[in-house]
């Protein structure tokens, strides 16, 4: 009875010993802060493209295609607006390329631009920039690696590419039409639920995970390498120069970043940013109300 008692209390100093000295390792993120590396804070903020100009694969109908300078649109961007006005962002990053063509929109905004032009980056990006009082707005978007090459040798690229056919076409064709449906809802939902709740389910979790699959499933399946080099020299490599650009214009610890770009460049960007010591991710939907089920 002895040697049993004495073995269990043996167990638990060993265990207790153990777990302090488990609880008693450096957290990755102190190596960090003891070298004085304070992250700058960012919202990454998924949006659709308010003047639908259907230039991405998937094209949204008529019937889902909200007048966002309508008064009752109006009325709903100013709920999505307030949840990032609480953020208070002293930088604004937008998805545009040209940095001078960016900066003389902004120069000659004012009241009428808001009531004329539906364009997410003037009725999010310039409005909040305007109210802050933001000297500038950022144009951080950017061509890719793919194009520059197709320009410089498309004969040369074509070659290294290859023309691999898709492994399983039957199911990619399955998870294609799939998604489409689900681009569909998403359409749906940006049109007639209230604003604020479309902008939270593109920032949702589990949207921007499946969202960014539409990349990796599908036609991406191919027998050789032609769909793992297309994309990464394509659809990863731009969003990579995008995260670059933002790191070129050099935002201080005591920055608060907001990056509004179409929703489907927020979850490599979301990688990006999570991935660097130098950031932390601020979401959205932690600010914004739920959404009423």
């Amino acid at each position: 009875m002895y040697k049993l008692l004495f073995f269990l209390v043996a167990v638990l100093v060993c265990f207790g010993a153990n777990a302090q000295k488990q609880n008693s390792l450096k957290s990755v993120r102190s190596f960090f802060d003891d070298a004085g590396i304070k992250p700058t804070k960012v919202m990454l903020l998924g949006t659709f493209h308010f003047a639908y100009q259907n230039l991405d694969v998937h094209k949204t109908t008529k019937k889902n295609q909200r007048d966002i300078l309508s008064a009752k649109s109006q009325q709903e961007l100013q709920k999505v607006l307030d949840v990032v006005r609480t953020y208070k962002p002293t930088r604004i990053y937008l998805e545009a390329k040209d940095q001078s063509w960016l900066d003389s929109c902004y120069r000659v905004c004012n009241d009428s631009t808001f009531k004329t032009q539906p364009n997410e980056r003037v009725q999010i990006g310039f409005r909040l920039a305007r109210e802050l009082k933001l000297q500038k707005v950022y144009a951080v978007d950017s061509e890719n690696l793919i194009n520059e090459w197709y320009v410089a040798d498309s004969v040369l690229l074509m070659k290294l590419l290859g023309s691999d056919s898709v492994a399983d076409k039957s199911h990619a064709d399955l998870l294609n039409k799939t998604y489409g449906k689900y681009y569909e809802y998403v359409d749906s939902i940006c049109a007639n639920a209230p604003l604020i709740d479309g902008f939270r389910y593109m920032n949702e979790t589990e949207s921007l995970k499946l969202n960014h699959g539409a990349y990796l499933s599908g036609y991406f399946n191919t027998i050789g390498n032609y769909g793992p080099d297309f994309l990464a020299s394509w659809w990863i490599d731009r969003n990579l120069r995008i995260y670059n650009n933002v790191m070129l214009s050099k935002p201080s610890p005591d920055d608060r970043l907001l990056i509004l770009f179409g929703f489907g460049h927020i979850p490599l960007l979301k990688h990006n940013f999570e991935s660097s010591p130098e950031f932390e991710v601020v979401d959205f939907n932690r600010l914004a109300s739920p959404i009423k089920k």
